[in-house]
């Protein structure tokens, strides 16, 4: 299995005399489709959260580290979104996000403010 980012690739062949031959280097970058990320981290006044999910509706909320809910918030037809952090006091904090036509969590992350 790659790893989640950029990978580097060449193919070996070894022909019927034995003598080695290597193709060119090819990139690829492998974006886990289940992703989330959130930049910069630590945060300061905005939180931009990227994932990969393909959906109509997502949502999001943010829980303080001992599970204390912050926020909630839809973001329609969006996979990525800026939350505003101006007024949260500094910590660390973590995002939920969920499929609104499902209810499901789809994954979460954690950040600093």
């Amino acid at each position: 299995n790659p790893f989640e980012g950029m990978n580097y690739y060449r193919i070996q062949l070894i022909g019927n005399n034995g003598r080695v031959y290597y193709s060119t280097v090819k990139r690829i970058d492998f974006i886990n489709e289940k992703s989330i990320s959130v930049y910069p981290n630590p945060v300061r006044d905005r939180a931009n959260i990227k994932t990969g999910f393909i959906t109509s509706k997502l949502a999001y909320s943010i829980h303080s580290v001992n599970g204390s809910l912050i926020e909630n918030r839809i973001n329609v037809n969006t996979s990525n979104f800026t939350i505003n952090t101006e007024k949260l006091v500094s910590g660390l904090y973590i995002v939920k996000v969920y499929n609104v036509e499902t209810g499901e969590e789809l994954g979460q992350i954690a950040f600093i403010k």
